[in-house]
């Protein structure tokens, strides 16, 4: 049973946010997921104000979220350079009577 969900599957258009100590001036920010399957995708994540603030959203697309298990860490690049966050375990419940 999956307790304290996050979401549930099918919702979308809300902002999923980390917030960092990093100063991420000159940095391109992703999040990367591990779906339950355990594949993973990447997505360009933004700003809340600036990068220099280390804080960082995406707004979840629609049929992203499916019921289970994930993880997301932000990831800034700047050439060879990585900053990585800590990896942030959630979950997603399943379809409710609003996303069916």
């Amino acid at each position: 049973m999956l307790r304290n969900p996050l979401a549930y599957e099918g919702e979308y258009g809300f902002a999923l946010q980390i917030n960092t100590d990093f100063d991420a001036t000159g940095y391109t920010p992703t999040f990367v997921f591990q779906k339950p399957d355990g594949s993973r995708v990447s997505e360009t994540a933004a700003a809340v104000t600036t990068l220099a603030d280390g804080d960082f959203d995406w707004t979840v697309d629609a049929d992203f979220l499916t019921q289970g298990r994930w993880t997301v860490q932000a990831v800034l690049t700047s050439g060879s350079s990585i900053l990585k966050s800590p990896i942030i375990p959630f979950t997603i419940g399943p379809p409710n009577a609003v996303t069916a």
